[in-house]
């Protein structure tokens, strides 16, 4: 059980993944744990092992069970979405955005399609040091108030909606 605050991401680990991203969040939030969640595709395995070996508070879980996700998401204190930044990105609408949202999460991504529809409600950085600047603020800004009104913003995007106008 952590006491630390959790910077927490939960999906695939694959290619548009920004290891190195997340190696300077972990080594500038040293007080913090970094948990990421999901499987971590072969590709890529290598390289996050060797990146993040010794650093202490970055922590993988592996493949997650549908059923567990929430129970994993609601201990995060700050969600993250640490993309690279290249066409097939920008052109993306991660899924795992409307997931941190419906939790009430405060969110803070590097820039995509989808992520401006919920600027209000998202840290969108432009740069490194941008994101790890985001979480700070996310952390410190977060509220009861902010938690509804993510969960509200994401509302009418569940699933359950986007079959009834199907």
């Amino acid at each position: 059980e952590f006491t630390k605050p959790i910077i927490g991401y939960l999906g695939t680990i694959e290619e548009r993944v920004d290891i190195d991203l997340i190696v300077k969040i972990a080594k500038h939030h040293s007080d913090k744990k970094i948990a990421l969640c999901g499987p971590i595709w072969p590709g890529i395995k290598k390289e996050l092992h060797e990146k993040i070996k010794g650093i202490e508070n970055i922590h993988t879980f592996g493949r997650i069970d549908f059923d567990d996700a929430p129970s994993y998401l609601n201990k995060f204190n700050v969600a993250i979405i640490p993309h690279k930044l290249n066409k097939f990105v920008e052109s993306m609408n991660p899924m795992k955005m409307y997931d941190y949202l419906a939790c009430g999460k405060p969110v803070v991504a590097t820039q995509g399609a989808g992520i401006d529809m919920f600027k209000d409600h998202i840290y969108i950085a432009k740069s490194e040091n941008e994101f790890i600047s985001n979480i700070d603020q996310a952390l410190l800004e977060d509220s009861p108030e902010k938690r509804e009104a993510r969960k509200a913003a994401v509302k009418q995007h569940s699933w359950r909606e986007r079959t009834d106008k199907m």
